[in-house]
């Protein structure tokens, strides 16, 4: 298994600090793969014992053979030397170029951690689904509004979980079995989000999260979890991952609905052609 597997499948606690050194471990295996545990430690702000107490936690026998799988990882993948020699290299931060060649990165490296499988079953649970609930918070809520508006478009029932709690409770309590709940969840973890996937979990619907390294911490699992980098530790990490996973989301939902995206927009078009006869 990969690190990000292994922390996936880690059945004991995992402490605020623990999530911040995975935060960091994952969010640029090709660089932490190179670093001390002082210096991963630095990154993640947290004592460098705390860096020595994970890779015990996670089942290796200290530090340096959790750094010797992160660096096994990325032997074979074609782009790894590139992206070590790139992220080495990068200079200009804040500079319109900076910013396009860590998109570009960003992109670059989405299909390596997430497979077209996990799309593809992801997209099939969307179709199968009777509702659709979706909620995120901070940046992700735009990604939220831009799904409802999709998949509306499509033909889908969709609901958005929001704020205040009174409401928010509220949307949880109505998930039933059948149903479908996209979740976006990035940078951290709010209070609120294990006890919603705990509930989503044992009325008998699916999870999907869309999310940043902070994905593999979450606890319980979501039944579905497509988890990308989104750039650089410490850099400004905008949402065009996570919109590539949702339009490509789209784009295979409307592949495996038998036609009923097309024919949905299709009855949109004509009936905005005739408001515009009017």
């Amino acid at each position: 298994m990969s690190l990000r597997q292994i922390v996936e499948e880690f059945g004991g606690r995992l402490s605020k600090s623990d999530q911040r050194l995975v935060h960091v471990l994952l969010s640029n295996p090709a660089e932490s793969a190179f670093l001390s545990a002082q210096d991963l430690a630095e990154r993640a702000d947290v004592h460098p014992t705390t860096a020595v107490r994970l890779a015990r936690k996670l089942g290796f026998s200290g530090y340096p053979d959790l750094r010797s799988k992160l660096q096994n990882d990325l032997i074979g993948s074609s782009q790894a030397v590139e992206r070590v020699q790139k992220r080495l290299e990068h200079l200009g931060h804040g500079s319109l170029q900076a910013f396009v060649d860590s998109e570009i990165n960003a992109l670059s490296a989405l299909p390596t951690q997430i497979s077209q499988e996990d799309i593809k079953q992801a997209a099939q649970a969307i179709v199968d689904a009777n509702n659709i609930f979706l909620f995120g918070y901070g940046h992700s809520e735009a990604l939220v509004c831009l799904m409802e508006m999709r998949l509306n478009r499509s033909g889908y029932l969709t609901r958005i979980m929001r704020e205040p709690s009174r409401h928010l409770a509220a949307d949880t309590k109505n998930i039933r079995a059948g149903d479908a709940v996209l979740l976006f969840i990035f940078n951290s973890i709010e209070p609120r989000v294990p006890s919603m996937l705990e509930h989503i979990h044992n009325v008998g619907a699916t999870s999907i999260v869309i999310s940043d390294p902070v994905g593999p911490v979450l606890r319980p699992r979501p039944e579905i979890l497509l988890s990308a980098s989104r750039g650089e530790v410490g850099e400004a990490r905008s949402l065009t991952v996570p919109m590539a996973i949702c339009n490509t989301l789209i784009l295979v939902i409307s592949e495996l609905d038998g036609h009923k995206s097309f024919d949905h927009l299709s009855s949109v078009s004509e009936q905005r052609q005739a408001w515009d006869g009017y």
